[in-house]
């Protein structure tokens, strides 16, 4: 079956679960901006082949100029050295190569130290060669190429299209290599980015930092159990990333437009139902001064018995008013 097929298959299944049209299903999805395609499975595999690091160490350890290249060969490689070596280095190097981001372990004394950061790794089958130059533990340029294999990669430090060696990216600061690094592994990798809830009220998007915490575990001592970043979106992570379940971005995306959908429907029946006890309080005011003005109005009223024709009442009253006027004339005269 074909990826359209699926794809189409999905769609289907969705509209017969909800009751709705497949038409409705596509303008819900497109609406939200959730991905309703399912990614081929493909080989997601990352390692590591040779690392070169240069610069000139200051301080009163061993000061100088230094040049190391360290070479992983196929299954286990163990860093043995005593304490303050570079052993947790040369791991946070790779971390800021592969991520595009050093970790809070990275010193800024290491960094400062570093003219040159070279790695050669194999990305999801792709050779690619990351090469770094840095001043004052900030990147001024960085380059990422790629080639036939890997070996043609080794020692290349820039583009050589005779050679099948071309670049894919290039950038010029630690932010442009982080932001540019992302998307390239994202899409390397065939990968989406994880979307989960914030506090119910809103989403939070993790790229691919969030996914590289999943290759580089972290300390026993640390607080999240893999990577830096706690989030719902762990087991979608650990799902796509290592059972190759493509779904499971989109599935993450939408369980996070359902949360926040009830949330906010939970927030405007609580808002409802404020009003409503507003409203319940003022009627239970104005019906309270209603008895009291009818009270009052009672009061006015004569009593049984003494009930009067308005009509006569007001013959009376002119009757009175007209012998008023003759007395009033009388006592003129």
């Amino acid at each position: 079956m074909s990826t359209v097929q699926e794809e189409a298959l999905l769609e289907t299944r969705i509209a017969d679960k909800a009751g709705v049209k497949v038409d409705d299903v596509r303008d819900v999805f497109a609406a939200y901006g959730l991905p309703l395609v399912i990614s081929p499975a493909r080989p997601r595999s990352l390692r590591v082949r040779r690392l070169r690091v240069a610069g000139e160490r200051t301080g009163d350890v061993e000061p100088g100029p230094f040049d190391k290249t360290l070479s992983f060969s196929a299954g286990l490689t163990a860093l043995v050295a005593s304490n303050f070596r570079g052993k947790t280095s040369v791991l946070e190097l790779l971390t800021w190569c592969l991520r595009g981001t050093p970790r809070s372990e990275m010193q800024n004394r290491v960094r400062s130290w570093l003219h040159h950061v070279d790695l050669d790794a194999t990305v999801a089958g792709e050779p690619m060669a990351f090469r770094l130059d840095l001043t004052d533990g900030e990147i001024t340029a960085a380059v990422v190429l790629t080639g036939p294999d890997p070996a043609a990669l080794a020692g290349v430090r820039g583009p050589a299209p005779d050679r099948g060696i071309t670049v894919l990216l290039r950038a010029s600061s630690t932010d442009s290599y982080a932001e540019q690094i992302a998307g390239l592994m994202l899409g390397r990798m065939d990968l989406q980015p994880l979307v989960n809830s914030f506090k119910e009220t809103s989403t939070q998007t993790h790229g691919w930092p969030a996914y590289f915490g999943a290759v580089y575990l972290p300390a026993g001592g640390d607080k999240a159990l893999l990577g830096e970043v706690t989030s719902n979106g762990l087991p979608g992570r650990l799902l796509q990333v290592f059972l190759d379940l493509p779904a499971a971005a989109a599935l993450t995306r939408v369980k996070t437009v359902h949360d926040v959908r009830v949330a906010e429907d939970k927030a405007r029946r609580a808002v409802a139902a404020a009003e409503a006890a507003e409203r319940a309080s003022e009627r239970e005011r104005l019906e309270a001064e209603l008895a009291q003005a009818r009270e009052a109005l009672a009061r006015l009223l004569p009593r049984d018995g003494e009930d009067a024709s308005l009509t006569d009442l007001a013959h009376d009253a002119v009757q009175l008013a007209r012998a008023l006027a003759d007395a009033q004339d009388a006592w003129d005269e």
